[in-house]
């Protein structure tokens, strides 16, 4: 039985009103995105795509199967707990629209983190206040210049006294190595901030 006949048991409907009356979504106990639906299609169809990435000129296009996702999404759950991040843990993705980022929900989905996925545009203000109300364990970035460049930069990139006490108390801010992902885009690279204890 495949994944969708799993989680849709029934999909025509011989008009609108038997759609309202008996559409249903099945959704397993302990329903996990990333194990139930990346990983399982993987299993079912390691090659099928499951996304495609494009450049700003659209000249270069790159398709990623369930089993790429699947093992990408492994490795990066395998390096955010080996940095500590646990179930029930936030961390914030500032990516921009960049197949990292559904590479990270999903492992960040099968640890059971909460992802928070933030926007480039956030001011220095609108990080420290999220890190602060959200209990932020990890922030993830890219270096790219846009963002690197940006106000926020100062908080991210490197630790100033100035921003040392907008943290919570016993909060630690350290550099972590990037992610090597095999087959990865030339694209910049990737910078992990974990807030810790």
């Amino acid at each position: 039985m495949s994944i969708i006949d799993k989680i849709l048991p029934r999909q025509e409907f011989d008009s609108y009103e038997d759609f309202k009356a008996n559409y249903k979504v099945v959704i397993p106990k302990g329903f996990n995105f990333g194990y139930d639906c990346i990983d399982a299609w993987a299993d079912e169809q390691d090659d099928k795509p499951a996304l495609a990435w494009t450049n700003d000129d659209s000249d270069e296009v790159k398709v990623f199967s369930f089993g790429d996702m699947k093992r990408m999404s492994n490795q990066a759950a395998n390096f955010f707990k080996a940095q500590g991040i646990r179930k029930g843990d936030t961390v914030m993705l500032i990516l921009k629209q960049r197949v990292e980022v559904w590479v990270c929900m999903i492992a960040l989905h099968k640890i059971g983190a909460i992802v928070i996925p933030a926007t480039y545009l956030l001011t220095a203000k609108d990080i420290i206040y999220r890190a602060q109300a959200a209990d932020i364990k990890m922030i993830v970035t890219i270096d790219d210049p846009i963002i690197t460049g940006h106000e926020f930069a100062g908080v991210i990139v490197k630790v100033d006294k100035k921003w040392q006490d907008k943290f919570q108390p016993g909060m630690r801010f350290a550099q972590q190595p990037a992610l090597n992902y095999k087959g990865s885009m030339d694209s910049p690279g990737y910078s992990y901030r974990w807030f810790g204890g």
